[in-house]
């Protein structure tokens, strides 16, 4: 197996192959790449085994597939680009089929993932690497739709809001990150409150 030198790491760290493996022996550059091997084969293995039905969109699964792979070596605004573009799709779907639910939604099998867990790596993943500000803002665009378009769970919800805060924080929108915050405080505290 050929690896080029800026090409992920077949041995998973998540560096660049020229700066991690090329520069090991070469017995350890096989072992390596041995084990990458084998790691892509288990997982694809795996996957085989918990199929069972065909995802309803193969490109989108693959592009998950990778982001969870390698995520760390990704392209930062690939990165964004890839989440967004699985985002956006699920949530058209969601949209014409009528659903108002992450549970929903997961049970059509649209690309082997539960969308609860993507929206939650995506946060994660994007609090880590450097984000332009209109990108930002097109994330926040997104989580908009999400809490307009499903019936969330409180720790749903508070995640997307969080997220949506720590964004408009990172802009340098202070204001209306707080504000976000505080009226999510206020509406828990009601909710508990009343019951």
């Amino acid at each position: 197996m050929k690896v080029s030198r800026n090409s992920p790491c077949p041995c998973g760290s998540g560096k660049k192959y020229k700066k991690c493996c090329l520069l090991k022996s070469k017995e350890e550059r096989e072992k390596a790449e041995v084990t990458a091997e084998l790691i892509d084969r288990f997982i694809d293995k795996v996957y085989e085994m918990t199929q069972t039905e065909k995802v309803k969109n193969e490109k989108l699964h693959n592009k998950m597939k990778n982001i969870m792979i390698y995520h760390d070596g990704l392209n930062p605004k690939r990165l964004i680009r890839d989440y967004l573009a699985v985002i956006d799709y699920m949530l058209e779907y969601a949209e014409k089929h009528d659903i108002h639910s992450f549970e929903e939604l997961d049970e059509c099998f649209i690309i082997g993932y539960s969308f609860d867990d993507v929206i939650n790596d995506f946060e994660i993943d994007i609090s880590n690497i450097e984000v332009s500000n209109e990108d930002l803002i097109r994330i926040n665009d997104y989580m908009d739709r999400i809490i307009a378009n499903f019936d969330l769970e409180d720790n749903d919800k508070e995640n997307i809001l969080r997220c949506k805060a720590n964004n408009l924080f990172r802009i340098g929108n202070d204001t209306e990150g707080e504000k976000i915050i505080l009226d999510w405080i206020r509406d828990f505290s009601k909710i508990n409150l009343t019951i």
